[in-house]
């Protein structure tokens, strides 16, 4: 990635957008969670943050907030950065993006923990990612996003979730869900859970739930035995 001379107005842009995004995210247009943003006439630097869908208000200003302090620092002088948190992601660059499906580089990670019957367990897992990306890719310019559960056996369920940034469309939202869950198999075979991360859409499920319920569409069922529990690893932060 290219990098940026100190002194620069790319710099002086940047400093601007951490200031922007430290005091305005909290308020509208950024209540639905989603936040895009172009500063400077010269070296612009173009912005968006998506907080996850069903994150509130407060949660989602105070991640967004502090991936914005905590990226330059991670990736000093880079023209083009990406970072995620489990609650938010943020990127910026010098290109345009708004309303641009991006799977250009994307990040994977899965649980420590393996589950008996693999293969069933992913073909539940499956349909049930599959019915989601329907769901998220569905919504409307405000929000993209659809989180369910599905019991594969007598007392186990997993959950998952889909989401993109809102500024896609129903087909750019769809490809990019099913860009990032055909790496599933690769990344995450046998494992209880994972996620896959990109600059326009992620996908994650798990053996637990790990989402607010009060908040979204399809029903669950009851809490499962906690036989398969151990979350996958905690995305400290992704940065290219």
């Amino acid at each position: 990635m290219a990098n940026f001379s100190g002194g620069s107005a790319y710099e002086s842009n940047l400093h601007q957008l951490i200031k922007t995004l430290d005091s305005n995210c909290s308020l509208t247009p950024y209540s639905n969670g989603f936040y895009n943003i172009s500063i400077g006439k010269t070296d612009t630097i173009n912005a968006i943050g998506l907080c996850r869908g069903d994150k509130k208000p407060d949660a989602c200003h105070n991640c967004i907030k502090n991936i914005s302090r905590l990226l330059p620092q991670l990736c000093p002088n880079k023209i083009e950065v990406f970072g995620a948190y489990d609650d938010c992601m943020l990127r910026y660059t010098s290109r345009p993006i708004f309303r641009h499906m991006d799977f250009t580089y994307y990040f994977a990670m899965n649980s420590s923990v393996h589950v008996p019957n693999a293969e069933r367990y992913h073909q539940v897992l499956d349909s049930l990612i599959n019915e989601l990306k329907s769901m998220a890719s569905s919504g409307d310019s405000n929000l993209k996003y659809a989180s369910g559960s599905v019991l594969w056996s007598n007392s186990i369920a997993i959950y998952a979730l889909t989401q993109c940034t809102p500024d896609l469309s129903f087909a750019e939202c769809y490809s990019c869900l099913s860009l990032a869950s055909a790496f599933i198999p690769s990344c995450c075979d046998g494992r209880a859970g994972g996620r896959v991360v990109s600059p326009s859409c992620n996908v994650r499920f798990e053996p637990y739930m790990f989402f607010d319920t009060d908040f979204n569409n399809p029903s669950l069922p009851p809490p499962p035995a906690p036989v398969l529990e151990g979350p996958s690893p905690v995305m400290d932060s992704l940065f290219l």
